[in-house]
């Protein structure tokens, strides 16, 4: 089936073809996210905030160095940084709505119960890519990232509680001698600053692997700097539901004997793990034999 043959339809058959892509616009419904997605998401998105908290305590610095006043620096950067932060949302909302927009007037509104493998986004974005054909193709790996996939353990936690609280301490000491009248607001951005640092540092240390093979995708959890796989998970997905919001940027994966949520707002090469997360639902190949200690034999 290439990608030609998977064009959009404004209508999806009563008995959809289960290894066929179907396309929707992703209106009219809210995807339920698990708490643990929800707490991912938002992990991933505080990443934004604390690049505008970053540029705020650069820009402040630098005006205090220049000999500016407390109250000039602050006020200058505010309007700065909220007017660089007004523009990128505002061009992100119009390149969304402009994209929304055109998808409505061509696809069915959202994936229906019987629909097997849905994509919520443009066909076109698979131009260059491989056909979705019922293929053998090489094992894909891909760096999970943190906020990709449920982490747990005592070690990876402790670390977080660790690194999160040392780097608050020592924000806070730099802002009580520096930046001591800005002490109360910049209390809550050592939090965020913190917490993210912390999470990087955890999927830094404890590392997370996605494997794809046919029809298989196995989640590799690392032990500390991945020296050896402590943990190994293995979902099917010959016949699992398989639901990707590339606008949105996340895969749901309803599995025989689970659901399995994945944050793609991270991944860099999301589009691709995408199109290969499709062909291995699709491909009815036998994977190649693979060790559960290492990436690739």
């Amino acid at each position: 089936m290439s990608h030609t043959d998977a064009r959009p339809s404004t209508t999806v058959p009563l008995t959809p073809d289960p290894n066929r892509i179907y396309y929707f616009c992703g209106l009219r419904k809210k995807t339920e996210f698990s708490f643990n997605m929800a707490q991912r998401r938002g992990l991933a998105s505080s990443v934004e905030g604390c690049v505008r908290v970053i540029a705020c305590l650069v820009l402040i610095g630098v005006l205090r160095l220049l000999g500016f006043s407390i109250v000039v620096s602050l006020i200058a950067t505010v309007i700065v940084v909220s007017l660089v932060s007004g523009i990128f949302y505002l061009v992100r909302w119009i390149r969304e709505y402009r994209l929304v927009t055109r998808l409505a007037a061509e696809l069915p509104p959202y994936p229906e119960e019987l629909t097997r493998l849905a994509c919520i986004g443009e066909p076109q974005i698979w131009m260059g890519a491989p056909p979705f054909e019922d293929v053998p193709f090489e094992p894909t790996i891909v760096r999970g990232g943190f906020g990709v996939w449920p982490t747990a353990g005592w070690a990876a936690t402790a670390t977080v509680v660790i690194f999160g609280c040392l780097l608050f301490v020592a924000l806070m000491i730099l802002v009580r001698f520096r930046f001591a009248q800005l002490l109360p607001g910049i209390t809550i951005a050592c939090i965020t600053i913190s917490i993210v640092a912390a999470q990087a540092t955890r999927a830094f240390l404890w590392p997370i692997y996605l494997r794809l093979v046919p029809g298989r995708l196995d989640v590799m959890h690392f032990s500390a700097f991945g020296r050896k796989v402590k943990k190994l998970e293995r979902v099917p997905l010959r016949d699992a539901k398989i639901l990707v919001n590339l606008i949105d940027r996340y895969a749901i994966i309803d599995a025989a004997d689970k659901r399995h949520e994945l944050s793609l707002l991270l991944m860099p090469e999301f589009k691709s793990f995408a199109h290969t997360l499709f062909l291995a639902a699709i491909s009815t190949y036998t994977p190649p034999p693979l060790p559960d200690d290492h990436l690739l034999g």
